[in-house]
């Protein structure tokens, strides 16, 4: 009788983390290739990481009124552009975690969906 509970409780603890582990999130990830200096939130290319995080997380709060979950930098050489214009990349990738519900919203703004 005990080895069918233990079974029995097994096989409910595994259905379970397996429905947990298909559930879709709620939230998205996107990026957005930094420009030389024609972004929305008015960095360069010479601004630190923590200026041009606190920059895009201020824009996106404060003029959308979007709030984002994370963000994280990374480079990209094949990005980067060897031009001077403010829309040239500077292969720094900006990489963002929102709702949803979002997407449409940021794409509109430069921001592209990552699968």
């Amino acid at each position: 009788m005990m080895k069918r509970i233990g079974y029995l409780f097994l096989s409910c603890l595994s259905i379970l983390l397996l429905a947990n582990c298909t559930e879709e999130s709620d939230f998205a990830t996107m990026v957005y290739s930094e420009t030389k200096c024609a972004d929305r939130w008015n960095t360069n290319e010479n601004d630190s990481e923590e200026d041009v995080r606190n920059a895009v997380v201020d824009y996106l709060f404060t003029d959308l009124r979007i709030d984002i979950t994370t963000i994280d930098f990374s480079f990209d050489e094949n990005v980067a552009q060897e031009c001077e214009a403010c829309s040239c990349t500077t292969g720094r990738i900006i990489t963002i975690d929102v709702e949803k519900n979002q997407v449409d919203r940021l794409e509109v703004i430069g921001f592209i969906l990552k699968n």
